[in-house]
């Protein structure tokens, strides 16, 4: 089994189609994104210092059109496709995204903002699985975090209900994932984005159930005792459609963000 596989004469066409748009977004983000002082993310950020939603949804953004953009090199500069660490790139990207429409879906200003925190509590939480794994016991952090959380709740009028939620569980992926999906979405069925999610996942931990969904399977010989000697390569077909169901995730994202960045009545003026 090869490393990685050459790409096609018309594979490579339809990937570059893709390209271009990925380019474009990673020229966006080599510069300033403002935000509008009218908008509404600019009311979320006052509220939320020092952990402003923008800021997170500009660094969850970043990171998913990097990711991309490093498919962008690894494909269209060097010319070759690896089978599983592509997927697993991809699999970055529709996270990140999805992360940043979970985010700011809500219209209602304090649930956007409870959803700031409680990713916010979730980096909180994780650094805490960290340092109890090196063995260290210091929970001031946390514990600090947890304050400064809590004091913008109150400043917010929380209920206790989203009190709770902001120094609760952690948030998962599958459930953001599962809500960048719906009727006002590019995609508008949650499972089938939460299906390729767990694919790509799975081809992230060397799932064999995962790797014999997404690539090809190419006979190479009889390996005796029942056995065959399996080439595994890139489905050309199965990578065009889940990266393209990846952008469809970030247009979204990006256009939302851009939308809660924005002065709201430019449109109206």
């Amino acid at each position: 089994m090869t490393e990685a596989d050459s790409i096609s004469e018309s594979f490579g066409r339809a990937l570059q189609v893709r390209f271009k748009r990925i380019d474009l977004w990673w020229e966006l983000f080599q510069g300033k994104l403002d935000t509008h002082p009218n908008s509404p993310l600019a009311g979320d950020d006052r509220d939320t210092a020092p952990w402003q939603v923008s800021h997170a949804a500009q660094s969850y953004l970043l990171s998913a059109v990097e990711h991309l953009h490093t498919i962008r090199m690894l494909v269209g500069k060097a010319g070759v496709l690896h089978p599983r660490s592509t997927y697993t790139l991809m699999r970055s990207a529709l996270e990140n995204a999805a992360t940043v429409l979970w985010m700011l879906e809500p219209s209602l200003r304090n649930e956007r903002i409870v959803r700031r925190l409680r990713l916010r509590w979730t980096d909180a939480l994780e650094r805490e699985d960290i340092v109890n794994d090196m063995g260290t016991v210091d929970r001031s952090s946390l514990t600090d975090t947890r304050t400064k959380i809590l004091e913008i709740a109150d400043r917010k009028g929380f209920t206790g209900d989203q009190r709770s939620q902001v120094v609760g569980r952690k948030v998962s992926y599958v459930s953001m994932v599962k809500a960048a999906a719906g009727p006002d979405r590019s995609i508008t069925v949650p499972g089938h984005l939460t299906a390729i999610w767990s694919q790509l996942s799975g081809i992230a931990h060397g799932s064999q159930r995962a790797q014999i969904e997404l690539l090809q399977r190419n006979v190479v010989a009889d390996g005796g005792l029942g056995t065959l000697e399996v080439r595994l390569t890139t489905s050309e077909k199965e990578f065009i459609t889940i990266l393209s169901m990846t952008m469809l995730v970030v247009i979204d994202a990006l256009e939302l963000f851009t939308k809660k960045r924005s002065n709201p009545w430019a449109a109206a003026a």
